[in-house]
C-alpha cells in the first residue's frame, strides 16, 4: 500500500520516508546549533559584569517580538493542515495552506526586519557580547524562517503535480514548521523574557 492510498483504521502503519528521516536528522542539527548559542547567551550573560543588557541599554521590549513570535506560532496551523489536506489527497486544500503559512512566514520575516532596523538605533552587533549573541541568534532564527518560506513555495510548485513525492514534500515541509515555531518560542524567552528575571 502506498502513502498515498487512504489507510484503513485496522492498517498498520506506514514506514517513514527517506525524506522525513532526512529532516528529522536535519533538525536534530539545527537544534543543536540553536541550543550551543542559546547556552552561549546564558553563559555570558552570567559572566556579565556590567548587567544584562549592558547598562545604557534598556530592556527589551515585549509586545513587538511577541507579535511577530505568535505569526510564526499560528504559521503552524496552515502547515498542519496542509499536510493533512495532501494526506487526504486534496492537492488544492494543499496549496492554499501552503500559501497561507508561506503568506505568515513572508510577514514574520518583515516585521523582524523592521524589529532589527529598530534596534539598530539603540546597540549594534559590534558593540559588545551581548550585541553580538541577539543579533546572531535574531539573525540565523531569521535565515531559517527565509528558508522555510522558500521550501513552503516549492512544495506549492509540487503540489500542484500531485503524487506520492508531492505528499512526502508538504509533510516534510510542515515538519520544518513546526520546528521554526518551537524556536521562535526559545528565542522569545530568551532574548526577550528572560533579561527581565535578573
Amino acid at each position: 500500500m502506498t502513502e498515498l492510498a487512504v489507510t484503513r483504521p485496522d492498517a498498520p502503519p506506514s514506514p517513514r520516508s527517506s525524506a522525513w528521516w532526512g529532516m528529522v536528522l536535519l533538525l536534530a542539527t539545527e537544534t543543536t546549533l540553536f541550543a550551543l548559542l542559546l547556552a552561549a547567551y546564558f553563559y555570558l550573560r552570567f559572566r556579565s559584569t556590567q548587567g544584562w543588557p549592558p547598562d545604557g541599554i534598556s530592556d527589551p521590549a515585549i509586545l513587538k517580538p511577541l507579535l511577530a513570535t505568535l505569526i510564526l506560532v499560528v504559521a503552524i496551523v496552515p502547515f498542519a493542515g496542509a499536510a493533512a489536506a495532501a494526506a487526504r489527497l486534496r492537492p488544492a486544500a494543499a496549496r492554499l495552506w501552503l500559501l497561507a503559512g508561506a503568506v505568515l512566514g513572508v510577514g514574520f520575516l518583515v516585521f523582524q526586519y523592521v524589529l532589527v532596523d529598530e534596534s539598530l538605533d539603540r546597540f549594534r552587533p559590534e558593540d559588545d557580547a551581548y550585541g553580538s549573541i541577539v543579533y546572531t541568534l535574531i539573525g540565523l532564527h531569521f535565515v531559517h524562517v527565509a528558508i522555510g518560506v522558500l521550501l513552503a513555495l516549492w512544495a506549492l510548485v509540487r503540489a500542484s503535480r500531485f503524487d506520492r513525492t508531492a505528499l512526502v514534500t508538504v509533510r516534510v515541509i510542515a515538519l520544518y514548521w513546526y520546528f521554526l515555531a518551537a524556536v521562535a518560542m526559545l528565542v522569545f524567552l530568551t532574548l526577550y523574557l528572560s533579561p527581565r528575571g535578573g
